[in-house]
């Protein structure tokens, strides 16, 4: 039991027995109560304690459970489209957290090391362009500069490093916030073995009844992507699900545009887990956004229990998403399982 929740009962026990008796009036309980007196007064006691501090914690469980976008949102580098100048009119773009807030080590050496990736690429691109070569020919200058270090070759495959430089650079921003690498990953393991190495039970239960997802990647600690599709009423809706765990830098990172455009809310899906939901919708009106471009409707769950942070991305897609849309989609996991024990 949590220590605020302690405290709250401590203090409950301790009321005086008139104040007690007139709370037991106003539940119905005091009419019913048999001799002996004393030991059904314990059981009432008892019960109401158990009522009333129910009712006090369905009252605030969205408010504990709520995570804002905003908590889970840092800056970028990236304005307007990768790889393309920006525009006058070009719109931030935000890193999602994988892991916790945006203030956890994790959040801010994941920006940190994106910023840098960004910043990099373009500029080695630019000194190719301005050289009569190709925008990404700077990649190839240092061979297999990775062979033969396992270190090396998991910051090249999982991080992404282009060059040994890029590497040096993702090992510093690692020992500056006291954060681990991944050192490997599995690509599509079976069904069996993934959940074997993630060390959760079964929780991905569509309405198709097919529980195998299509595209796995876990990672030595436990922390996994999945990528599979989800049934809609207007269609099949891309999705992505992650877990991560606190102390490892983790390997990606989404990028979020418009974050004032999403509708926020909080829900409980049939597992009864506490979600919090972010979405950006055209539903009902598909030109909702603009009228010039196609826009995508987005959704984001968040889920957070005992130092593991899930995260449900749907889309970008072409469907209309409402809200009962958004939570049906929700109830095909069962994010308690997902985040193990």
């Amino acid at each position: 039991m949590k220590k605020g929740a302690w405290t709250l009962l401590r203090a409950m026990n301790a009321a005086a027995e008139a104040d007690l008796l007139d709370a037991e009036k106003a539940l119905g309980l005091l009419d019913a109560r048999p001799a002996p007196v004393l030991r059904r007064r314990r059981i009432l006691r008892t019960a109401l304690l158990a009522a009333v501090l129910s009712a006090l914690f369905v009252g605030t469980a969205y408010a504990v459970w709520r995570i804002e976008l905003s908590q889970k949102l840092t800056p970028s580098v990236v304005v307007g489209e990768i790889g393309a100048p920006p525009t006058e009119t070009a719109e931030q773009k935000y890193y999602l957290a994988e892991y916790g807030l945006a203030d956890s080590p994790e959040a801010r050496a994941s920006q940190e090391m994106w910023d840098y990736y960004w910043s990099y690429t373009e500029r080695r691109g630019q000194e190719c362009l301005d050289r009569g070569l190709g925008y990404y020919d700077w990649i190839d200058e240092d061979g297999d500069w990775y062979a033969g270090d396992p270190e090396l070759e998991a910051l090249f495959t999982i991080y992404s490093a282009s060059n040994r430089e890029m590497a040096e650079k993702i090992l510093e921003i690692r020992d500056r916030y006291g954060l681990k690498l991944h050192s490997r990953e599995t690509v599509s393991p079976s069904q069996e073995e993934f959940y074997a190495l993630s060390g959760v039970e079964p929780f991905y239960f569509p309405p198709s009844g097919e529980e195998t997802v299509p595209c796995k990647i876990i990672y030595e600690d436990g922390s996994f992507v999945l990528e599979g599709g989800l049934e809609t009423e207007e269609g099949s809706s891309p999705f992505v699900l992650t877990r991560n765990l606190p102390g490892v830098l983790p390997a990606g990172s989404l990028l979020v545009d418009y974050p004032e455009e999403y509708e926020q809310w909080e829900a409980v899906n049939r597992f009864g887990n506490s979600l919090s939901f972010a979405l950006r919708s055209r539903y009902p009106d598909p030109g909702a956004f603009t009228e010039n471009a196609p826009e995508m409707d987005h959704l984001l769950v968040f889920y957070e229990q005992e130092g593991v942070s899930l995260t449900l991305t749907v889309g970008p897609t072409m469907d209309c998403l409402s809200r009962a849309d958004a939570e049906a989609l929700a109830d095909c996991f069962d994010f308690e399982k997902a985040c193990g024990k």
